[in-house]
């Protein structure tokens, strides 16, 4: 078996999830600072769950979709890796987060708040 080696260290992490907090907020920009602030909880778990994300499509590409395993001496075989288990969880979580923000954006000027979104859901995956 071989040993897991993570994609990105703590601070890596935590940069990247600034990073894409920022982002996030970027879009968000003309939306009532009251309303930031009220819904600051889903804009942090937004943005970690995009670091999330990005993580577990790297490690895919590096590692593959599937894990050897062996159960005692005589039993072996493959099974689908804990990564692309996640990933459908954490986008679906994901996607859920962003159309809660997304619901945040004003009627007027929606357009354009609403593509920087797109592009943001675009950029980095």
């Amino acid at each position: 078996m071989k040993k897991f080696e993570p994609i990105f260290t703590e601070e890596e992490r935590k940069k990247l999830t600034r990073k894409n907090k920022a982002k996030i907020r970027k879009c968000l920009a003309n939306v009532d600072p009251e309303l930031i602030k009220l819904h600051e909880k889903t804009i942090e778990d937004a943005a970690s769950y995009a670091t999330c994300l990005e993580e577990i499509n790297r490690q895919i590409e590096r590692d593959g979709y599937v894990d050897e395993y062996q159960n005692g001496e005589n039993q072996w075989g493959v099974k689908k890796s804990v990564a692309a288990e996640l990933k459908p969880k954490y986008s679906q979580i994901y996607q859920g987060l962003i159309k809660q923000l997304k619901e945040l954006l004003p009627s007027e000027g929606e357009k354009d708040a609403a593509a920087e979104i797109m592009e943001f859901l675009n950029s980095g995956r």
